[in-house]
């Protein structure tokens, strides 16, 4: 990643920041840092990007508005691109309107055709290879030892070679191997459709948003979706259904909460979860964790098969080296939900839904899948908003096996009944852990929650061992 690159995503959040010139005692400088505050004034307001919803689908349109919301904080996805929109700029390469270099003899690709010309590369090695092992396997088969030694040599120095050519600079790759810029003969008639004039073509793309996205863009930084206001937004995105288990609001609490603390956060449709999490961004480096958002209470006739579901995600999860995390959010009452609605309804301005949102509050559970080791954390989103804390009374899950009920309610513990193994303690931090001989209790700093967690194995590979250190360093935001 270049040094442009990396100031060209520095923002992680669309905000804008007025820098104003060194105030002096000198009267010129007061016009003159009267000047530029109104300059940067015009060009933020200038900068505010409206979304346009259409058929279902919310989309910002125009290549500046689209890479200012890329570029602030990588929110949404082009349509014709892997995920940053660049069609345009691919394209004129493509038709030889636009060189490779700039005049200094810069490299001007984009980050998706440095991708596709290292996957091309990587596409003939693989093929080269495949030949070499045909052949070594036809001369074991007649016992040609002569000829298998020799293919055999030739098979060590293609690997050879291809370790050099990934360690190659990528312009000397293609000085090499490929044009300058393409080839304006063979346009084919679709491409022709595509121009204006002889120096411009129609920009096809736009920027898609998730639905939690758009309501992220006008809750927090004004953005105007259509004529809507908040409201009617609000409305649009929970497909007109006022329930407290809406899908939609749970998963934008979620959202807002990662994206609050600093997490890019991108749809996790492709491996099976909601969200998947980057600590910068897709174009530094791949997702972390993926996001699986869960009800804290789910209806009796909800499916049996819940942690087979979940199992399966993680395998998969897994697979791409990705940390699975089952954020868990608390619904609040749907009286408490009905009566802020309202209040939203009749004030649809961002405070309102401001204490309609801070009626919901969660906890996160990080499932770490370690060969058979499982490794459970728990956080707690006490001042997601910034609110007060709140006393909330959790719904009653009526999905529990009778006997684990007869078994809380018949209880005669006077002090705190632990709900996992039944131990009557002064409070809820001293409880144990329900298997004690494979995990160990770990408290967090505040003195009031606790997690237990697998017994730690020595280091692998030079991985750090996880435990109460590691867990109170994940309390604490450190990792």
């Amino acid at each position: 990643m270049s040094k442009k690159q990396s100031k060209q995503y520095d923002r992680p959040l669309p905000i804008n920041i007025i820098n104003l010139p060194v105030v002096t005692h000198n009267p010129i400088s007061w016009i003159w840092c009267l000047g530029s505050y109104v300059k940067q004034w015009y060009q933020l307001k200038q900068g505010v990007v409206d979304i346009q919803y259409c058929d279902g689908i919310f989309k910002v349109s125009g290549s500046h508005y689209m890479n200012e919301v890329w570029n602030s904080g990588f929110i949404g996805k082009g349509i014709l691109s892997r995920s940053e929109p660049t069609w345009l700029h691919r394209t004129r390469r493509r038709l030889g309107l636009d060189p490779l270099f700039d005049e200094s003899g810069r490299l001007l690709l984009t980050n998706e055709e440095t991708v596709q010309i290292r996957r091309e590369e990587r596409k003939k090695f693989k093929l080269k290879r495949e030949e070499l092992e045909a052949q070594e396997n036809y001369f074991k088969t007649t016992g040609d030892m002569t000829s298998l030694q020799k293919v055999t040599k030739l098979k060590s120095i293609l690997i050879e070679d291809n370790k050099q050519l990934q360690r190659k600079p990528l312009r000397e790759l293609i000085m090499e191997n490929y044009s300058v810029a393409g080839d304006k003969k063979e346009q084919t008639r679709a491409d022709s459709a595509l121009f204006i004039d002889e120096t411009h073509i129609k920009d096809l793309e736009y920027l898609q948003l998730m639905p939690v996205e758009a309501l992220f863009l006008s809750f927090c930084f004004g953005s105007k979706v259509n004529d809507f206001n908040l409201f009617q937004l609000f409305q649009l995105c929970m497909s007109r259904s006022f329930e407290v288990d809406n899908s939609f609001i749970l998963l934008y609490m979620v959202y807002h909460h990662y994206k609050s603390h600093g997490w890019c956060v991108k749809s996790g449709t492709k491996f099976g979860s909601d969200f998947l999490l980057y600590r910068r961004g897709p174009p530094f480096q791949h997702a972390e964790f993926a996001v699986l958002v869960q009800p804290n209470y789910k209806p009796s006739d909800s499916p049996s098969n819940e942690w087979i579901d979940i199992s399966a995600i993680s395998r998969v999860v897994g697979g791409v080296n990705k940390t699975l995390l089952l954020t868990y959010v608390t619904q609040p009452t749907k009286d408490a939900f009905r009566q802020a609605l309202t209040m939203f309804s009749e004030s649809p301005t961002p405070h309102s839904l401001r204490n309609l949102l801070e009626l919901m509050r969660g906890f996160v559970v990080a499932t770490i899948i370690v060969g058979a080791a499982n490794c459970v954390m728990a956080f707690d989103f006490e001042q997601f908003f910034g609110g007060q804390n709140r006393q909330q009374q959790r719904t009653q899950q009526n999905n529990q096996p009778q006997d684990y009920e007869q078994q809380q309610l018949n209880s005669d513990c006077q002090k705190y009944l632990c709900p996992e193994t039944f131990a009557c303690v002064a409070k809820p931090v001293d409880c144990p852990c329900p298997f004690p001989q494979s995990q160990i209790k770990c408290v967090f700093p505040d003195k009031q929650n606790f997690v237990c967690i697998s017994s730690p194995v020595d280091n692998v590979n030079g991985v750090p061992v996880r435990d109460c250190k590691w867990v109170e360093k994940a309390w604490k935001g450190l990792l």
